[in-house]
């Protein structure tokens, strides 16, 4: 699972950085001092709103999709050690929204966003992972097919922060989850394990709701059932601690979104809605 130890210069003392890729499951690194590195990101296709990040640090990656099947998520940590000695680990869950792992529906080839397609390329920090498969498809492609944060240029974390002085010692590919279910990965931040969990208590939130709705319940009443699920986690849960629940945060938005606009003669519609999501499908996922 190590991709190498990579020899860095810190002022007088040289320290060894540890990249923990998957090339065993076509996910390798190819980092800075890697003589591929300036071709391979000169082939990334940056988001115009996104910017573009400091790709020179050691703590920046490629990550090529040598795998012959789309992958719908990935998550990365960062490990360092601080001027006072400590060591602190910065984290970027790769999975937004259960909608995200769903089957991917129509022509993958054509899906500019996400999946990660085979072949393609993402230029990954602790900022975020930049990049889209316009590097793979046909020049007349549209932009479609967007489903999620994950392979895009929108996922950021920790950009315009400033950090303290502090030297990289490791940086991991933590866990990828392939268009097929394969989960690979030691998944230290959880995320394999909540999904399952995660999508039960989607299920029984939008149940309740439907229910609700079905019954003549005033607005009030599913909004009060749901507003759980919007609570936002903020940036300390979705980057730098281990928060499964913050994937219940795109549902519950949009749930809350639609019961303020909605009008009571709309009440069938959107009991219909809160149904759908009941029954979100989640792949078969699985171990190696």
């Amino acid at each position: 699972m190590k991709s190498g130890f990579v020899p860095l210069q810190s002022g007088l003392w040289r320290h060894y950085v540890v990249y923990c890729g998957l090339p065993e499951f076509g996910l390798p690194f190819i980092t800075v001092e890697d003589s591929r590195f300036d071709e391979l990101k000169s082939q990334v296709v940056f988001h115009p709103l996104a910017g573009r990040p400091e790709a020179s640090l050691p703590e920046t990656v490629i990550v090529v999709n040598e795998s012959r099947q789309p992958v719908l998520a990935m998550s990365f940590l960062w490990r360092w050690t601080e001027g006072s000695g400590q060591v602190t680990t910065t984290r970027m869950p790769g999975v937004s929204s259960l909608s995200q792992l769903g089957p991917v529906q129509g022509d993958p080839r054509q899906l500019r966003f996400h999946p990660f397609l085979p072949g393609s390329k993402r230029l990954v920090t602790p900022a975020g992972v930049f990049g889209d498969n316009s590097d793979v498809l046909p020049a007349s492609s549209e932009p479609s097919g967007f489903m999620g944060s994950f392979g895009g240029a929108g996922v950021r974390g920790r950009r315009g922060m400033k950090e303290p002085e502090r030297q990289l010692l490791e940086m991991q590919l933590d866990s990828a989850i392939f268009a097929d279910g394969l989960c690979a990965g030691p998944d230290e931040l959880g995320v394999l394990a909540a999904l399952e969990p995660v999508r039960r208590e989607q299920q029984r939130i939008a149940s309740e709701a439907a229910v609700l709705l079905r019954s003549s319940a005033k607005f009030g009443e599913v909004f009060d059932c749901v507003r759980v699920a919007a609570r936002h986690p903020g940036p300390t849960s979705l980057f730098q601690a281990t928060d499964p629940w913050h994937l219940l945060f795109t549902f519950g938005t949009q749930a809350m979104d639609r019961l303020i606009h909605a009008q009571d003669e709309q009440r069938d519609g959107l009991a219909a809605w809160f149904e759908e999501q009941s029954r979100q499908p989640l792949l078969k996922l699985r171990r190696p």
